[in-house]
């Protein structure tokens, strides 16, 4: 009896390392087996460099006592990363492989060659659709002298990928499509 208090007392000072320390000694068997479980599954995020939330582990912790299902838990998983940043970052990713596909597709049904495709992707990448770019931006992203940096703009006017601005000065420009 004196081990066992004394094991509790050192996983109790633990439970900072260790949150489910309390049940690997617990009397009931099958709260011991869901912490080991949980245990190895925070464990493997812990390998690759990912630190687990309070919201999961008090998850965990309701699981263990048997208050929720490992079912339910999924559900309120799945419900909180729809609503946080990780997933949204995760959809503005989808968009952008989407646009960068959509543009693709559009410099190939217009049989650009290959150095202007190249150009193109490079200046949508760095201005996307919200900046406004001259001659002057597309000679410092792609290092090229003014007059290719003109017929590259001439070009996309043509393919109607971008449009002058108005208000800013002669020869501004932002991409329309894609």
């Amino acid at each position: 009896m004196c081990k066992k208090k004394e094991l509790n007392i050192r996983l109790m000072e633990n439970k900072n390392i260790d949150p489910f320390a309390q049940y690997y000694i617990s009397c009931e068997p099958d709260k011991a087996q869901k912490a080991h479980a949980w245990k190895t599954a925070i464990g493997l995020q812990k390998v690759d460099n990912l630190h687990v939330s309070d919201y999961l582990i008090s998850l965990a912790v309701e699981n263990i006592e048997g208050r929720m299902s490992i079912a339910e838990v999924n559900c309120k998983i799945e419900e909180y990363y729809s609503k946080t940043t990780h997933s949204r970052v995760k959809q503005d990713i989808e968009q952008h492989i989407e646009k960068e596909k959509d543009l693709l597709t559009l410099l190939n049904e217009n049989k650009v060659t290959a150095k202007i495709k190249n150009n193109i992707i490079s200046l949508h990448k760095a201005f996307g659709i919200e900046k406004i770019f001259g001659r002057s931006d597309i000679v410092g992203v792609l290092s090229l002298t003014e007059k290719p940096a003109s017929t590259l703009i001439k070009k996309m006017l043509e393919l109607g990928m971008i449009e002058n601005v108005r208000g800013l000065g002669k020869g501004k420009y932002r991409f329309v499509r894609c």
